[in-house]
């Protein structure tokens, strides 16, 4: 079912949002739901745009006056429709209640899905972990992405996520178009790191806050305002997509129950403002920088006109005004010079063909910035990427420093295949901020550091110049950083011919790596990172990870454990079962052509021997098995008022002989062949049902 026409639907714009033409950072507020008598919507919306609110949030399917209300104010919809996402839904018993929702999200999305008002639709909030760990987590996650595709192909014009939080992190549905996280941290600094670490897990998408707040009843009024303050100002200085208030009043209930012990409200149950309603119009304040570096950007092209073209087209609206653009041209035969010339605003410099990381050296030599910023020419900067660059120097101190390279959209099929190929260039991180690898698409140096490390090694013609690079920079003890907000565009090949090609290119690069930093390869030749290794997709659960989950699996942050990030997948617009099967013969062919690449580049005695060990290792990385591929008995469930009756069940097992399992998807065992997990299961009103497994060899 198409959008009505002429209608401007919220967009994706790389790590942001996109209305209208322009970049739009979301200022959403809760809103509802509301116990009777319900508010004038007409003027509630009138007070939160005042608020300087753009959004709003709903957690129950709105009504024609709340549609209008919003509409007439100019107010976007992020919609919820509830469903039994609390209880236990997969399974043969259980799967009925996945149905009833898959049903009723469709239900409810006829009745106003085509709205201009609604631009997006979290499927779910805050699943809870019992329920994950006795569904299988990768069972959870593909039910929410089966849910976006159904959705989705539907509604193609809405935007759909997950409304996730720290306790599930690892649940990021892969079909999500953005990563929507509620967090309640009531520190600055813990908020601002977590921030960081959530660019991570969303990988390329925006990461909007889809919750945060303070509670007025126990901190105060003026202490709410203060941290709605600095909610709002962290959430913009991290380069997120926006943030959302919990709440707009007071006034709101859950299920059939009034709320009247919490006052997250910016208004009080009167419907007079607060003092963080008077904060909140004035954050976050708008995003400066203390000073401004000079920024030389450095484009080393060689017979690449017709690829640089799309960054001199862009450069002139980059919005950071210290900069230059410095185009080194290296041996082109084609018209790059003549295209040059039409673009007053640009540094033209040619050298006899001499290899990237010569003409990389020469833009340097040329450069006056405090800062040098290397792109490709395939890659076209953000307009904000000099200002984020500058940002994360200002405040991190780092000698390096770089961002994300993600894919624009694709102009057909074989470039959206490639796209979720593997091979990309890839961030390779140690910490939230500080990165292993940078790759040079998107390198950044100071003048300082830069002629420390002695420029980039000559040798490398046309990759492996940035491996180098960083690694000689860690050897120095340089600091390289990282923003998740300092993107560039980078278009992948178009053909899988050069794609092939480049991941040759790649494994001869890494020959020569090997020989100038052995000790940066294992016994297969294969590059041994320390860090984990970012592809673009959320961070998800995948096959063989393991989930750090706490005693019993309730840690409040549950991190997921993995050297290699998931690929980003399928563009939305290019899903067939033909290019399916194209990325699966593109993920078998790669690491193999890499392998054989690498070894036969490396000069090896026993190349044979080496190139058969790299492949029995890439087989055995294959062989991973599913957290949840285990054989159990469901035990009698108990019914219970008492909501902390897991942790004493569990306790008492444990004063009977059992022990906490060493294995995160079971909470305790007997020696190694019965192993317990059990779920404590909301069914309502109050009452909870405690489901046990056991397993059984």
């Amino acid at each position: 079912m198409a959008a009505p026409a002429l209608i401007n639907r919220l967009q994706l714009d790389g790590k942001f949002f996109l209305l209208d033409g322009e970049r739009q950072w979301i200022k959403s507020v809760t809103y509802g739901p509301f116990p009777e008598p319900l508010p004038n919507h007409d003027i509630e919306f009138k007070k939160i745009k005042e608020a300087g609110f753009n959004a709003i949030r709903l957690y129950q399917p709105p009504s024609d006056h709340v549609l209008k209300a919003a509409l007439d104010n100019d107010l976007l919809i992020f919609a919820g429709i509830p469903w039994q996402w609390n209880r236990v839904f997969l399974g043969a018993k259980d799967i009925k209640y996945f149905h009833e929702a898959q049903i009723s999200l469709l239900a409810e999305l006829k009745k106003w899905g085509n709205h201009p008002a609604i631009a997006a639709l979290y499927i779910a909030n805050e699943i809870p972990t019992d329920v994950i760990r006795w569904c299988g987590a990768e069972h959870v996650r593909e039910a929410l992405d089966s849910i976006i595709l159904e959705l989705r192909a539907n509604y193609p014009h809405l935007l759909y996520a997950y409304s996730n939080f720290p306790t599930s992190e690892f649940l990021e549905p892969i079909e999500a178009d953005f990563t929507a996280f509620n967090i309640y941290l009531e520190e600055e600094k813990s908020f601002s790191d977590y921030l960081h670490h959530l660019h991570h897990v969303a990988g390329d998408r925006p990461l909007l806050i889809s919750e945060t707040g303070m509670d007025s009843s126990r901190n105060g009024t003026a202490k709410q305002a203060e941290v709605i303050q600095w909610l709002c100002q962290s959430s913009r200085d991290a380069g997120t997509a926006g943030i959302t208030i919990f709440s707009w009043s007071d006034r709101w209930q859950n299920g059939e129950r009034e709320i009247t012990d919490w006052d997250f409200g910016i208004t009080d149950r009167s419907g007079n403002a607060k003092p963080a309603y008077k904060v909140i119009k004035n954050a976050p304040l708008p995003l400066a920088l203390l000073h401004t570096p000079a920024i030389s950007i450095i484009v080393c092209v060689h017979n690449g006109a017709s690829r640089v073209k799309p960054l001199l087209d862009a450069s002139h609206s980059f919005h950071y005004s210290n900069y230059e653009l410095i185009i080194i041209d290296d041996g082109s035969t084609d018209n790059l010079e003549e295209l040059c010339s039409h673009y007053t605003h640009i540094r033209y410099l040619k050298q006899a063909h001499s290899g990237l990381s010569a003409a990389r050296n020469l833009g340097a030599e040329q450069a006056t910035g405090d800062i040098f910023a290397y792109t490709d020419d395939d890659c076209v900067p953000d307009a904000d990427w000099l200002f984020w660059i500058a940002k994360a120097y200002q405040e991190q101190g780092f000698d390096l420093c770089g961002g994300p390279n993600l894919p624009p959209e694709p102009w057909d099929d074989d470039e959206a295949v490639i796209a979720a190929a593997p091979g990309a260039p890839s961030h390779v991180m140690l910490t939230d901020r500080v990165a292993e690898h940078i790759p040079g698409c998107n390198l950044t140096i100071t003048r300082e550091a830069f002629y420390k490390l002695g420029g980039f090694d000559v040798q490398y013609w046309v990759a492996g110049d940035d491996v180098d690079f960083c690694w000689r920079a860690e050897k120095h003890g340089m600091v390289i950083g990282f923003h998740g907000a300092a993107f560039v565009w980078h278009r992948r090949r178009a053909t899988f011919l050069r794609y092939f090609k480049q991941q040759r290119g790649y494994g001869k690069a890494e020959a020569l790596l090997l020989k100038t930093t052995p000790e940066k390869f294992g016994a297969n030749l294969a590059t041994s990172w320390e860090g984990t290794i970012y592809q673009g997709g959320a961070n998800s659960i995948q096959n063989g990870d393991i989930i750090y989950s706490g005693e019993f699996g309730m840690a409040a942050f549950q991190p997921l454990k993995n050297k290699v990030m998931p690929m980003r997948p399928l563009h939305k617009k290019f899903k067939s079962k033909l290019n399916q099967l194209k990325l699966t013969i593109a993920k078998i062919v790669h690491p193999y052509l890499r392998a054989l690449s690498r070894v036969y580049y490396s000069n090896s005695c026993n190349k044979t021997s080496l190139y058969l060990a790299n492949l029995n290792s890439l087989y055995k990385r294959s062989k991973c098995t599913t957290l949840d591929d285990q054989n159990f008995t469901e035990l009698d469930s108990i019914t219970h008022s008492n909501p902390n009756f897991k942790v004493e069940y569990l306790e008492s097992k444990i004063q009977q002989g059992w022990s906490m399992s060493d294995e995160s998807n079971w909470d305790i065992q007997q020696g190694d062949d019965q192993k317990i997990l059990v779920c404590n299961e909301s069914i309502g009103g109050g009452v909870w049902k405690l489901r046990i497994k056991l397993s059984r060899k």
